[in-house]
């Protein structure tokens, strides 16, 4: 839906909590009011209340009453003297309010008086055909910024208590994700394929208004609204467009239309001021949050809390200019040094959900002066994913040598997390190894050993050493540690026992040996996510030099994959078919994304053999939906 959302992240509470804390304030977000009301309005259909009203014209019809008989109408219309006529200021007053709180230009709502499907609309606002532009911008030319605060204010209010906003929660909130994201009457204005219904489902998600709660500036007035623009933005996911410029090419030759009267294709540089107005940290807020909200069937089995397999990776993201905040970095890939940015991501394994990500900051120094390594970011990725979660433990943390540090071992042992890391072959580790007796090997495979020991490190902290033994080979050395070669300067090698050591905290009775180092091997899931970040969406290929837009575009990136795995599997319940759930996300764009929503609804109620029709291309105007949100059967005719 081409609308937009919630002002506030979507809490990580429980599922009773109460949403939109924020709307009992004077200063308010237009998207997070709009979502609200139609978020009520759905939940209407299954509330059991004296008074419910379910279709926005009750609600228009009803704020309009109230504001006749309100004082604050009385100030207003001794603003323009004597002789003025008060229904006429009166619907000023609500075609101003409703603009500015749907997101709409004037001129379209004094255009409800002349449509006759929005005849609903206009009636209960009262509008007839002389509503002109004209009129409502000499209202704001009349009225100062702090009555005019004191007007939307006051509708909000009464809104606040006629819809009993305070009441919706979480649940309603799931309800409507279910219920509404493939109804046709709220599909957004487009070219109606199925990034349609992605952008309905991220309007039930409440994306757009927590984006438009981020901003820092308010975007202009007479440019384009904070829908489009996270809609055109989002389109990256469903494209190859890998710059801001790439994307505004696309969406110039594919939304523009001869016979279409709205063309949403902001330029680059629209785009990038766009993303520069957003905070950095409430975006973060925002992907994490939605992560969490992802999680939660995996946090509840059998009505029971279970706990989560994290895996915690870097990446080197490599730049070519000037960006802000970059270091010199060595590539163990490509052997290379490189400029870039080192990236932090904890991962969950059998999601792949992106839970908290870091960037490095060069310079950056612990409380006692001694600088930052990678054990400090680790720990505070599993602090910050605890505290969104609301957990207490994590369960298996799962990482590789790279933030190997005692510290650490012994912190996370101390908070109750259990680990799996690599043992990296320091004297401690090997000590450990050389002291495995012959009798304590056992046969795992073919010319494999598994050995079942402990180590103690020289803080005194004792965990559980896992060593496998293989057979491989090793270069052969001469008595100064040089590689031998043969007549043709090959190298020698000779067979040679290889070992691989896992430390962890993980009780002998719980997992045996190969179970540990089974579950060590799902920590590639980090790996997989990197390599589609990375290839896929064009995680490395930033927008701007500046820093906070470099972390928006990365939180956007991970919460734009949230977003499609979540919808993923709603999508597979809606058509039935389970391979949608698990399809690959390119594939899935292909196939869905990009199909005629006219062909989707006709492969969910074919029958057996039945040859799909000609798809009519058709546009179905947001405000047409609007006008008709609320009915609990559509029209015939809009199917």
């Amino acid at each position: 839906m081409d609308t937009a959302v919630v002002a506030t992240p979507v809490s990580a509470s429980p599922a009773n909590a109460a949403l939109f804390p924020t709307l009992h304030r004077d200063c308010f977000k237009p998207l997070e009011l709009s979502f609200a009301l139609l978020l009520a309005l759905a939940s209407n259909r299954w509330r059991q209340r004296t008074f419910c009203p379910t279709q926005l014209r009750d609600v228009l019809w009803t704020l309009r009453e109230r504001l006749k008989r309100d004082p604050l109408l009385d100030e207003i219309v001794q603003c323009y003297g004597p002789g003025v006529n008060r229904q006429e200021v009166l619907g000023r007053v609500q075609v101003s309010f409703w603009s500015y709180t749907l997101g709409l230009p004037i001129q379209e709502v004094c255009q409800w008086a002349v449509d006759p499907r929005l005849a609903p609309l206009a009636g209960a606002l009262g509008l007839s055909q002389k509503c002109h532009p004209q009129r409502v911008s000499e209202l704001h030319a009349r009225l100062d910024p702090t009555l005019r605060q004191r007007l939307y204010a006051r509708c909000k209010e009464l809104l606040y208590h006629l819809l009993e906003l305070d009441r919706l929660t979480e649940t309603d909130l799931e309800r409507a994700v279910e219920a509404q994201t493939f109804d046709p009457l709220a599909l957004e204005m487009g070219r109606m394929y199925g990034f349609s219904f992605f952008l309905n489902f991220m309007f039930w998600q409440g994306i757009f208004a927590q984006l438009e709660a981020a901003l820092t500036h308010p975007l202009q007035p007479n440019g384009y609204s904070v829908r489009e623009l996270v809609a055109s933005y989002f389109r990256r996911f469903d494209s190859q467009a890998a710059t801001p410029e790439a994307l505004a090419e696309e969406l110039r030759n594919d939304y523009w239309l001869a016979t279409s009267e709205q063309v949403v294709s902001p330029v680059s540089q629209t785009v990038r001021n766009f993303l520069t107005k957003l905070d950095p940290e409430r975006v973060i807020v925002v992907q994490q949050n939605q992560a969490c909200h992802a999680l939660r069937p995996l946090l509840k089995v059998k009505g029971r809390r279970t706990r989560l397999t994290v895996a915690v990776d870097a990446t080197l993201l490599r730049l070519f200019g000037a960006f802000a905040g970059q270091e010199a970095l060595f590539d163990h890939v490509t052997q290379q040094h490189i400029q870039g940015y080192k990236l932090y991501v904890l991962v969950e394994v059998s999601t792949r959900q992106p839970l908290a990500f870091i960037l490095h900051e060069p310079g950056a120094t612990r409380p006692d002066g001694t600088p930052k390594g990678d054990a400090d970011y680790l720990q505070q990725l599993v602090e910050t994913t605890k505290t969104a979660l609301g957990v207490d433990h994590l369960a298996y943390v799962l990482f590789d040598k790279g933030f190997w540090s005692q510290d650490l071992f012994q912190h996370l042992v101390d908070q109750g997390e259990v680990l799996v890391t690599p043992g990296k072959k320091f004297k401690t580790v090997r000590q450990a190894v050389a002291a495995v007796g012959w009798g304590q090997w056992v046969r795992a495979a073919p010319n494999q050993r598994v050995a079942d020991t402990q180590v103690t490190f020289e803080n005194g902290l004792t965990l559980r050493l896992v060593v496998w033994k293989t057979l491989g080979q090793q270069v052969v050395r001469d008595e100064h540690g040089k590689p031998k070669r043969d007549k043709h300067g090959k190298t020698l090698y000779e067979p040679a026992p290889i070992y691989y050591g896992y430390v962890t905290n993980i009780a002998a009775d719980e997992l045996d040996p190969a179970e540990v180092v089974g579950l060590y091997g799902r920590r590639w899931s980090v790996e997989d996510f990197f390599e589609q970040m990375d290839n896929q969406y064009f995680l490395g290929r930033f927008p701007s030099t500046d820093l906070g837009l470099v972390k928006v575009h990365i939180a956007l990136t991970f919460l734009g994959y949230t977003l499609l795995t979540t919808f993923q599997r709603l999508v597979a319940q809606w058509l039935d078919q389970a391979a949608y759930a698990t399809m690959e996300l390119r594939r899935f764009s292909r196939v869905f994304l990009r199909a005629p929503c006219a062909w989707l609804n006709w492969l969910k109620q074919r029958a057996p053999g039945q040859r799909w029709p000609r798809w009519r291309h058709r546009h179905r105007d947001f405000l047409y939906s609007l006008a008709d949100f609320g009915n609990l059967a559509p029209s015939p005719e809009l199917l």
